[in-house]
């Protein structure tokens, strides 16, 4: 258990069911697949499907498959993940020479990077923090080689291939998420706003790998930090004192807060998603704002 996400080894969809039933049907908490044995990787397909995200546990699946396949494997199900809209971490022996040596080698470089080119949402570390020597140079090393792979990544071409392999017809909400990454291409928007009360729609849209930070406003702080599994997602919790109807008004307040940091620049436009998502006929809403100084203006009830 870690904060507001489960992890559970799982061989097969039914160990997921089993955890998400234990839990309860009022439950929120996130279920995190870890995939370290020959069985779940020919489950695969349904443990994504029961599951919120998927673990690649590389040290675990060494044990049972050659290097090569483990390779093999973790590019293939990080494209499954990607298609479906699944959060992927890649994990264990990332740098696993740091656990004596300041420096990894180039060998681990190469393969983080590439991680990362593949789709990955995330990375972590095991040994290389648990008992290595260097546990920050570490953490250091890993967040460089994730900002140069990022940077890297052909994004626009990347959205255009996972939007052409969905499958039609498909859900409204998914449809709204398309649209809203699709305009903020075609605009150069430099931010996507998501008001959200379950995190659905803003997983939804970081599922289309737009360029730009995807702001997740919420009030609920359970749901900020599940979306941190999501790449691009930079969830921003509001007072829960704003109605919680009026998600027009917490994207302001949220648009206020990167206004003032710096995140966001007048004259730069942003894309505004706001979804009833507890709702099959709710009201799905995309804006188009052009940041300006009347935005940092707060006018008194």
């Amino acid at each position: 258990y870690m904060g507001d996400i489960v992890i559970t080894p799982a061989n097969s969809s039914c160990d997921v069911e089993d955890v998400r039933s234990e839990l309860g049907t009022g439950s929120r908490l996130l279920i995190v697949a870890r995939i370290d044995s020959h069985e779940a990787c020919i489950n695969f397909d349904r443990i994504v499907e029961a599951s919120d995200g998927v673990i690649v546990a590389r040290g675990g699946l060494s044990a049972d498959l050659s290097q090569e396949r483990v390779v093999a494997i973790q590019k293939s199900m990080v494209a499954r993940c990607n298609i479906s809209g699944t959060p992927v971490v890649c994990a264990t022996r990332m740098l696993e020479s740091m656990v004596h040596n300041e420096s990894p080698s180039r060998a681990e470089v190469s393969d983080v990077f590439n991680t990362i080119f593949d789709g990955a949402d995330s990375v972590m570390l095991s040994s290389e923090t648990a008992v290595g020597k260097y546990p920050v140079k570490a953490v250091e090393s890993l967040a460089s080689i994730c900002l140069q792979a990022q940077g890297s990544l052909p994004a626009q071409q990347w959205f255009e291939q996972i939007r052409k392999l969905q499958q039609v017809p498909m859900l409204p909400q998914e449809v709204v998420a398309e649209s809203a990454v699709s305009t903020a291409y075609n605009l150069h928007a430099k931010a996507i706003y998501v008001a959200t009360d379950t995190g659905e729609m803003a997983r939804l849209v970081t599922k289309f790998r737009p360029s730009c930070p995807v702001y997740v406003v919420t009030t609920k702080h359970s749901v900020a930090r599940s979306l941190l599994l999501s790449r691009a997602a930079f969830p921003i919790v509001v007072d829960e004192d704003i109605d919680e109807e009026d998600k027009t008004l917490r994207v302001d307040t949220a648009m206020r807060y990167t206004l003032v940091s710096g995140d966001l620049k007048f004259g730069e436009r942003a894309v505004v998603v706001e979804s009833q998502e507890d709702r099959e006929d709710g009201t799905h809403l995309i804006r188009i704002v052009t940041a300006s100084e009347t935005m940092l203006c707060v006018v008194p009830d």
